[in-house]
């Protein structure tokens, strides 16, 4: 472990992350403990050691091994547990995502009535490897700082860029792919806060027909069936993980580590 000079102006720094939720974490789980949180953000996860069952949304369960990457979309419950020892990094994506001025992340539009990901998880490139072990040895180290984090999540979409086809990324990256990313974003972050279409265009100040076009032209789909396809996907999930909760609407609640020692990186 290394250890950075003047550590304690790093910490007193107002730009120190000292958050429960910063852009990158990494986590140590065991076979006893579980990862089983409500998620507002969007997160990549990456498996760095160790297997682990893996669920959320419509996906029923996942076995994801270490040397794999997972996109959970936010605005779902998800559920990690390890099958043995092993470790896993988070990282959280907030605001617009770029890969680059010129290929902004719109470019993986395509025409689709699919909401879902073609592709649950994609293998971390042996590049990408190198770029998550030494962000975790600097992060171990000491390096917390938000404008840290924000040079390495753009770092890690140039990679991504560079080392993915397209075809890949659209797979990967489609729960989030739109023609607008904002109107996009809020959808996902908060269906789960509404109990109709009404209510859900109030949030969004648009009126019924305004939100229901919006809503057709970005998802391709009506928000009415959108939205009862993802009450049934909760349904369900909750069925195959015997989770109980209130009812699909309730407001999201403040998940909990029943787990997992975070590492100090």
């Amino acid at each position: 472990m290394g250890t950075i000079l003047y550590k304690h102006q790093h910490v007193a720094c107002f730009n120190y992350d000292h958050s429960d939720n910063p852009t990158f974490e990494c986590l140590e789980a065991s076979k006893e403990n579980n990862w089983d949180k409500d998620l507002i953000d969007n997160k990549i996860i990456f498996i760095l050691e160790g297997k682990f069952h893996l669920s959320y949304g419509q996906c029923k369960e996942e076995d994801v091994t270490d040397g794999k990457m997972v996109l959970i979309p936010g605005g779902c419950h998800c559920c990690i547990q390890a099958e043995e020892k092993g470790r896993f990094m988070i990282c959280r994506l907030r605001g617009n995502i770029q890969f680059c001025d010129q290929f902004p992340f719109e470019k993986l539009c395509r025409d689709s009535s699919s909401t879902e990901p073609d592709t649950i998880h994609l293998t971390i490139h042996q590049r990408l490897q190198a770029y998550l072990k030494n962000l975790s040895d600097f992060i171990e180290d000491g390096m917390k700082c938000i404008y840290y984090y924000e040079i390495k999540l753009k770092e890690l979409f140039f990679l991504l860029r560079a080392y993915y086809t397209r075809e890949e990324l659209r797979g990967f990256f489609q729960p989030l792919v739109s023609n607008d990313m904002q109107f996009s974003d809020f959808v996902l972050k908060n269906y789960h806060k509404v109990k109709n279409v009404k209510e859900f265009a109030e949030l969004a100040n648009y009126s019924i027909s305004g939100f229901e076009k919006k809503f057709k032209k970005v998802f391709k789909v009506s928000a009415y069936k959108w939205m009862t396809e993802k009450k049934a996907s909760h349904i369900l999930h909750e069925i195959h993980t015997g989770r109980r909760k209130g009812t699909f609407y309730d407001m999201p609640v403040a998940g909990k580590y029943t787990i997992l020692r975070s590492v100090p990186i």
